[in-house]
C-alpha cells in the first residue's frame, strides 16, 4: 500500500555563492549564484542582490527544469571600505516545501585602494633609489591627465 502524494514537492534553492573575499574599493566583482529548482515549476523566479537595505540588483529567470541548475551573474563596484555585508533572495513560490533555503547572506572584505609609504633609511644607497623611482613611476601613472 502506497502512502503519500505522488505530485513531487516543490522547492527553490540558492545552491551556492561564488564571490571574492576581498576587493579593491572601486573595482568590480562579480557574483554568481547557483539557483536549483525541484517539482513542476511554471513561473518566474525574482533573484535580488541587496547591501544595507538598498537593492543593488535584480534579476528575473524562468526556472530551470526538475533538478538542474541556473546560473546568475551580478556586478558590484564598493565605493566604501570594510566588511560589507549581502544578502541574496529568491522569491518563494506557491507550495514551497523549505523557504529558508531562498535567501543566503555572505560578505566581502573590500580594501583601500590607496596606501601611503614611508621608506626609512639610516644611508641612502643605489637600492634605495630604484625603490623610490619605482614607487614615484608608479604614483604618476595612475594619476589621470589633466583636460586640455
Amino acid at each position: 500500500i502506497g502512502v503519500g502524494n505522488i505530485v513531487p514537492f516543490v522547492d527553490v534553492a540558492i545552491q551556492s555563492i561564488d564571490a571574492p573575499p576581498v576587493i579593491i574599493k572601486g573595482d568590480n566583482a562579480e557574483i554568481i549564484v547557483s539557483v536549483t529548482c525541484n517539482g513542476d515549476i511554471n513561473q518566474k523566479l525574482n533573484i535580488t542582490l541587496s547591501s544595507d537595505e538598498k537593492l543593488l540588483g535584480s534579476k528575473v529567470i524562468s526556472a530551470p527544469a526538475n533538478g538542474s541548475l541556473d546560473k546568475v551573474r551580478f556586478m558590484i563596484t564598493p565605493d566604501q571600505t570594510g566588511k560589507m555585508e549581502y544578502r541574496l533572495k529568491v522569491n518563494a513560490i506557491a507550495d514551497e516545501v523549505n523557504i529558508l533555503n531562498n535567501r543566503q547572506n555572505f560578505s566581502i572584505q573590500v580594501l583601500k585602494d590607496i596606501y601611503r609609504i614611508a621608506i626609512i633609511t639610516g644611508v641612502p644607497n643605489f637600492n634605495c633609489f630604484n625603490l623610490g623611482a619605482a614607487i614615484v613611476g608608479q604614483v604618476l601613472r595612475s594619476q589621470p591627465e589633466p583636460a586640455k
